[in-house]
Parts: C-alpha cells; sequence; structure tokens
C-alpha cells in the first residue's frame, strides 16, 4: 500500500499574557481519518472537536480572520468549511483537488481535476468565475495581487484576479507556495530536485537543488523552508541558509501558520508536531506528541537540534550580482568528506546561480516541444502507423488466483451507477462500504459515476501478496463487470462505435482523482488491485493499467500489456488509426492510461524510439 500522511494544521491565537498564551490547532489524521480541532495552553493539549472526513488525501487552507478550515473532499465533489456552528458546504464540482485562500478579499480559489478547472469563489459559496485549462492542476498558490500560479503537469499558467490567462511558462513542479504578501512564488520538482524562486513576472530570482526533496513552504519575506529526508533547511529570498533542523524522525509534512508565522513539521509517521525554531532562538526543542491516539501531551524534543545561521543584510547592490556560489555547510564536528555516501547530517541545499531569463515558454520551439508531450487534439485524424517489432512474454500457466470463483461477488462491488451530466447524487453512507464518486469528462460531456465498494472485499485484497500483473489485470473482472455493464448501458444509448467506447473507458481511468502522474511515470513496485485504485483515486501507470484492462476485458476487446522500458500500457485490438504494434498477425493499437486526453492510437513520442515488450494477458477460468 502506498501510504501517506498528511496533516493539516492551523494555528490561531486566542490570548496573550506575560508567558502563558492559547493556540488552537486543525489537524488531519490520515489513519484514523478525521479532522481535530485541538487546543494547546501552556503546556495542555486537548481536543476541542472531531470530523469525520472521507478523503484522506484531502488539501486545506485556513482563513485567519475567523479560524475557520476549508477542505477539500474530493469524492464527494465538495469543499467543506469547518470551525462554524454547523460546517458550510459547497457540492458543485467534480473532484476538487487543491485549495488557494485569497485573504484580503476573501476569494476561494478552487481546482477541480475532473472538470480541469479552475473555480474562483466567494467564501459565502457563490461562484465568481469557471477556468477552463487543458489538463488537471497540481497545485495552485494566491497572489497579493489577486491573482493565482497553477501548477500542471506541462507547466505553469498565472492568472490575473479576473481569472484571465496572463502568461503560461514551461517549468514543471509539484510543490507550489506563494510567499505571503507578495506575487512571487517558490517552486520545487522532486523528479530532478530543482528549486527556483520566481518573481511576479515568472523571471528567475535564485534556483538550487536539494537531494531527496519532499515538501516546500513559502513564508514571509521571500523565505522557503524544504522538507529534505530527515532534515528541514530554510532559506532566505536569495537562496541563502538560514537554519537548519535536524535530528528530526521520518519527517513527512511542513505547514506555515499565517497568523504568527510560525512553521511546523510532521514527523513520527505522524505521532509529532515540532515547531520550527525563530532563526537564532537556541532554547529547549519541544514536540506535541500522541497524535495518533488523542492522548495528546508536551514532550522534550531531545534528538532535535535547530542550527542558526547570520542572515546577511541586505546589500545595496546591483541586481545582477549575486552571492558567491558555495555550499552552505552543516554546522556539525565531522571530518569533511568528499561525496559522502551515507551521511548522518542531510546535505544543505546546492545554490545554482541563476540566468538572467525569463522562462516564459519561447516562441519557435515549444510548439514542436508541447506535440511530442501533449496528447493529440481532440478530433485529429491520424493514420495507422506501425511500430518496431517487440519482444514478447507469453502468458504464464493459469494460478489459482484465476483458477478459482471468485471470494466477493463483482469483486466486493455493491452497486455502480453511472449518470450523464454532473450529478450531485450521493450514496448513503454504510457502515460496512466505502463510497466513490468519480467525475470526468469525454466528448465534451461530463460523466458521473458513484459507487459502493465492501470494505470486507477492500481489506482482503490488501492483504494479498503482490503477483504478476498480467494476472492481476486479468482477476479484475471481477470488480470491473458491474463498471463494464453500466459502460455499456451509455454507449449502446448513445450509438458510441467500438473505437468511441475504447476512448470512453480510457477517458474514465485518466481522470480518476488524484491521477496527475505524467506519462513518463516509471512502474511501480508495488501494483494495486483493481479494488484498491478505485478506492484510493487513481494511482501510477501500473494501476491504471490494471483497472482499465479488467474493464476491457468484460467489454470484449482482445488485448495485451505494453511495456516500454520504464512504463505500462495497453495494446487494444482493432481497426483504429494511430500507433500500434503487430502480434500474431493482429494489430493492438497503443493505449495511454495515465495523463488526460489520449485516445486509442496516441503514443507519446517519448515512446516510439524505444524498446517495447508485449505482455499476453492469461485467460480467466
Amino acid at each position: 500500500m502506498k501510504k501517506k500522511i498528511l496533516l493539516l494544521i492551523c494555528f490561531f491565537v486566542f490570548g496573550i499574557s506575560s508567558n502563558v498564551y492559547a493556540a488552537s490547532y486543525w489537524i488531519v489524521q490520515t489513519r484514523t481519518q478525521r479532522l481535530l480541532h485541538i487546543q494547546k495552553d501552556a503546556g495542555n493539549v486537548t481536543i476541542v472537536e472531531s470530523y469525520p472526513i472521507i478523503d484522506p488525501k484531502a488539501d486545506y487552507v485556513v482563513n485567519p480572520k475567523n479560524n475557520t478550515c476549508w477542505i477539500t473532499s474530493a469524492f464527494q465533489g465538495q469543499v467543506i468549511c469547518y470551525g462554524k456552528a454547523t460546517p458550510f458546504v459547497v457540492s458543485s464540482f467534480g473532484a476538487p483537488m487543491s485549495l488557494a485562500l485569497d485573504v484580503k478579499r476573501q476569494i476561494l480559489w478552487i481546482a477541480d481535476g475532473a472538470l480541469n478547472q479552475i473555480v474562483k469563489m466567494r467564501l459565502d459559496g457563490t461562484i465568481e468565475k469557471r477556468v477552463q485549462i487543458n489538463t488537471s492542476s497540481r497545485s495552485i498558490a494566491s497572489r497579493a495581487d489577486g491573482g493565482l500560479w497553477i501548477a500542471t503537469s506541462y507547466g505553469l499558467i498565472l492568472l490575473n484576479s479576473d481569472g484571465d490567462v496572463v502568461k503560461e511558462f514551461e517549468q514543471t513542479t509539484k510543490y507550489l507556495s506563494g510567499v505571503p504578501g507578495e506575487n512571487s512564488v517558490w517552486l520545487a520538482n522532486p523528479v530532478d530536485n530543482h528549486i527556483m524562486h520566481l518573481d511576479g513576472d515568472g523571471n528567475i530570482l535564485t534556483e538550487g537543488r536539494l537531494k531527496t526533496l519532499s515538501g516546500l513552504i513559502a513564508v514571509k519575506d521571500g523565505d522557503c523552508v524544504l522538507l529534505g529526508r530527515d532534515s528541514v533547511f530554510q532559506l532566505d529570498a536569495d537562496g541563502e541558509l538560514v537554519g537548519t533542523l535536524s535530528g528530526l524522525d521520518s519527517p513527512s509534512h511542513i505547514v506555515y501558520q499565517p497568523v504568527d508565522e510560525t512553521i511546523w513539521v510532521l514527523q513520527s509517521r505522524g505521532k509529532q508536531l515540532v515547531q520550527l525554531p525563530k532563526e537564532i532562538e537556541q532554547g529547549p526543542l519541544t514536540v506535541i506528541a500522541g497524535l495518533e491516539r488523542d492522548n495528546l501531551r508536551v514532550e522534550a524534543a531531545d534528538n532535535i537540534k535547530w542550527v542558526s545561521k547570520a542572515r546577511k543584510p541586505k546589500a545595496e547592490k546591483p541586481k545582477e550580482e549575486r552571492p558567491k556560489v558555495e555550499k552552505p555547510k552543516v554546522e556539525k564536528p565531522k571530518p569533511e568528506k568528499p561525496k559522502v555516501e551515507k551521511p548522518k547530517a542531510e546535505k544543505p541545499p546546492e545554490k545554482i546561480k541563476p540566468e538572467k531569463k525569463d522562462i516564459t515558454k519561447p516562441e519557435p520551439e515549444p510548439e514542436k516541444k508541447e506535440s511530442a508531450v501533449k496528447p493529440v487534439k481532440p478530433g485529429t485524424l491520424q493514420k495507422p502507423e506501425a511500430m518496431p517489432k517487440p519482444s514478447v512474454v507469453p502468458a504464464p500457466p493459469v494460478s489459482s488466483l484465476l483458477s478459482g470463483p471468485p471470494k466477493y461477488k463483482d469483486g466486493g462491488v455493491l452497486l455502480a451507477t453511472v449518470y450523464e451530466g454532473l450529478s450531485s447524487k450521493r450514496l448513503k453512507k454504510a457502515p460496512q462500504a466505502l463510497v466513490r464518486r468519480y467525475v470526468w469528462n469525454f466528448e465534451n460531456e461530463t460523466f458521473t459515476l458513484l459507487l459502493g465498494l465492501s470494505i470486507e472485499a477492500y481489506n482482503s485484497y490488501t492483504n494479498r501478496d503482490r503477483a504478476k500483473w498480467v494476472e492481476m489485470l486479468a482477476e479484475g473482472v471481477n470488480v470491473a463487470k458491474p463498471i463494464a455493464e453500466e459502460f455499456k448501458k451509455i454507449s449502446e444509448k448513445n450509438n458510441w462505435t467500438t473505437e468511441q467506447t475504447a476512448n470512453f473507458v480510457l477517458s474514465f481511468v485518466q481522470c480518476l482523482p488524484y491521477t496527475v502522474d505524467n506519462v513518463s511515470t516509471g512502474v511501480d513496485e508495488f501494483p494495486r488491485y483493481a479494488t484498491e485504485t478505485l478506492v484510493a483515486g487513481g494511482g501510477d501507470c501500473e494501476d491504471t493499467t490494471i483497472l482499465a484492462g479488467g474493464i476491457f476485458l468484460v467489454l470484449g476487446y482482445d488485448l495485451v500489456c505494453l511495456n516500454p522500458e520504464g512504463h505500462l500500457a495497453i495494446g487494444v485490438k482493432g481497426k483504429f488509426s494511430g500507433s500500434y504494434f503487430e502480434h500474431n498477425r493482429k494489430r493492438y493499437h497503443y493505449s495511454e492510461t495515465t495523463g488526460t486526453g489520449w485516445k486509442i492510437g496516441d503514443m507519446p513520442e517519448i515512446y516510439k524510439n524505444v524498446s517495447v515488450t508485449i505482455y499476453e494477458i492469461p485467460k480467466k477460468k
């Protein structure tokens, strides 16, 4: 299982008198799937409120003006505000994935990953504007001028306060965080560990790299806090090291508190919170422990050390001049080693001398680049294109996974219903059922799938050993059957061709909530069964291939698995356009299950010149 623990905390000072103060926090515990409102008064920490949540990967923002917390629920298509007498729910979304709050104007921006929209909303729930973009957003960040930064798998987009697109940039990123009270933004890409600070126009102010990067938060004065493997680094606006917090135990998340401008780190697998000291502070550090069992307490942080560096005064120097490009040294009494393979102290970020350039898309070349990484535009007719002859791996002998009767009818699916349009219907929660809702677009129409899955069946799949993924694909027909039957009804109602129906299946798996990986994402070492992918709301290339393959098989398509080096896709037999591979005198057309907008025969350029292996799929008895 790919488990991530997401902490959502907000900090609000209720009152300060001498050395005693009261503060409140919002915390999301994914293991218990609850939103906790806790209060800290000196050395005492107590739970004030507790709310059950459905979405363990929810994003959040905190409104410091009234200490409320807005949180997403992608599966329910909702954003919810907690902290009032009763929760305030807004339900006019497909799958809200990311939030950004304009505190000054009291505007909430919502990134809808299912409908590929950015929504501008007042805090009373009034929708001011919906901005259509060509792909789902990874994250968003508000600007002081009322505009918005948007990170997608294809680059950055800049909106003005009216929601109009001002600029597009080719720089891709996963982590995006706007500097409070400014238009500048920090961004980081964990694929190449590249970190950048951009001004409001998208020009590079500073850049660098940090090995094992897993989080980023922009704070006041243009500073940035980076989460490494076992340390946290604070940089100033010029990329100079301000301080290092080391000795952390499995840190997983960092959060900036807008009210008192403090920074917190979640560690010990979600059990503890550590406050980042303010620069030159050297006093004893403490942690809030017991988050996992509601046994909250304040303890001494004996193993955690904060080392600060004197902040350089802001020199009156020309902008062209930059500080010397030297690696900041961690103050540690160990002899220097040229390249330490297993350092006890993590190496601080390495600064790169920035070039004086604007990263706005260049004019002549991006058109070629774009066509290499983006799907063919809908409606583009492609001629059939034969790919080089692939190597072939025969189907494995039928194993016990495929020979015996299914343990759970329909793989544990209790109910499956597809609606044409954005349906506001919700399945009632049952004690033994997991309720999921998926929204996606196909041929300019919106579709909604409501699904109820047995908790017992889901737990059974999560505890199973991993089989060969071609076997897991074949076994997936059990859970895929009720979904495929609903898809068939929609296809027959609309008189779709075989190719249209196949593209409808692809559009579903490509647009699952949380499926934001590029098509170049590598094969995961822990593939999921189709039931697990449906509950998780998406996955990597092998997860979505297993799910899509099961649906295709139920609908009667002839399939193989296509394995370009480092990737996984499906080959669908038929008389279609686009790229195909010949096998046993049949044409199997390349079918991408990740990203969005890819149709039968659309093959990313990066895989057209690499060796591909065909894996035959075993027949289920």
